[in-house]
């Protein structure tokens, strides 16, 4: 209430700093690192404006245990008039107070996608070897095919394959991780403040790890077989716009998921069906030797980033040749514009989040 005297928005601002030490104190029953270091923050910014208000003394006690003896809560149990709160208003949110800086979110992020890494193979035996046997199956079945029942020319055609399925196990997994990251961490988006961009990014780079740690493997073998380039330089940076491109994609699957939970099965659909529009196991250059009548599928791939990814991999590490520019420029525009397209959706969507979750 605006008309309130003092002592009651401070008595309420105190009610507020309990309320922080409290959800502090929880966070770690909860298990819950992240909730107890935001609780914290929170409640250090607090502490900071009532002590510059007013100090502590008999008749106000500084940290009241039930808020629910002042009158004016109702409500909203945090009301200052103060000018020195003025700035704290005007700005996003809770996400201002229980986040005071870049190094919180990193911190956030940094636990989020811990825990994705880890809960992935939890109580499995070969733990993260299960990571690579995928792609290695999946090679040695699509070799055997390829070579000895239906013939292809390809030169070292089982690296050939790596360099297709590497990037494509990661971004139909990543993407699916990221769609479904919002639904399975429900009780963190409710209970906590903190920007809900966070969980899809999470599920993407727990993923990302893999992929990392897969093209790692690689590398040694395409060194060993083709020889190592100065090119191999432009790795990190395809990597990173498929990275970026894939998370744009999951901050908008996600958002959709959240009220519609078919979403999920038209991503898993629509990555079954990637597989065969991607030159996976077959090369640019069989599509470019087609008729005029299979135009449209050249313009398809030229404008598909996971086809372009693949193209510039297959391009510097296994025939040693500099990227097309064009292709480079097409990637970083989709992934530029992917996540450009999945912030602003997301955050437009996401204050009904927890009606639906």
């Amino acid at each position: 209430p605006r008309q309130a005297p003092f002592a009651v928005h401070l008595f309420c601002a105190q009610a507020a700093v309990a309320d922080g030490r409290r959800r502090a104190a929880g966070a770690k029953a909860l298990g819950v690192e992240v909730d107890r270091r935001l609780a914290a923050k929170r409640t250090a910014v607090l502490e900071e404006l009532v002590e510059e208000q007013h100090p502590p003394s008999a008749d106000f006690p500084r940290f009241p245990e039930d808020e629910a003896a002042c009158p004016a809560c109702a409500p909203a149990p945090f009301t200052v008039h103060w000018k020195s709160a003025a700035p704290l208003r005007r700005l996003p949110g809770p996400i201002v107070l229980a986040l005071g800086s870049s190094h919180d979110i990193l911190y956030a992020l940094a636990s989020l996608t811990a825990k994705d890494f880890k809960v992935r193979y939890r109580n499995m035996s070969l733990g993260i070897f299960w990571s690579l046997m995928n792609p290695l199956i999946m090679m040695s079945v699509l070799t055997f095919v390829f070579t000895f029942v239906i013939r292809n020319t390809e030169k070292h055609f089982p690296l050939f394959l790596l360099m297709g399925l590497l990037p494509y196990n990661f971004f139909c997994l990543a993407w699916t991780t990221g769609t479904i990251s919002l639904a399975d961490n429900a009780a963190i988006v409710k209970k906590i403040a903190f920007p809900r961009e966070l969980v899809p990014f999470a599920g993407v780079l727990a993923n990302s790890i893999h992929y990392l740690i897969q093209l790692g493997l690689l590398l040694p073998v395409v060194g060993i077989v083709v020889g190592p380039s100065l090119l191999w330089l432009w790795l990190p940076v395809i990597v990173a716009l498929q990275i970026m491109f894939v998370a744009g994609l999951s901050l908008c699957s996600a958002a959709l998921n959240v009220y519609f939970r078919d979403t999920r099965y038209v991503v898993e659909s629509a990555a079954l069906v990637l597989f065969w529009l991607v030159p996976i196991f077959y090369s640019f250059g069989e599509i470019e030797q087609m008729g005029q009548g299979y135009s449209f599928l050249r313009t398809l791939l030229s404008y598909n980033p996971l086809a372009a990814t693949i193209f510039c991999i297959r391009k510097i590490l296994l025939y040693g040749e500099f990227l097309d520019w064009v292709t480079l420029v097409k990637l970083a525009g989709a992934s530029a514009a992917s996540m450009i397209i999945g912030l602003i959706y997301f955050r437009r969507a996401q204050s009904n989040f927890a009606d639906y979750l």
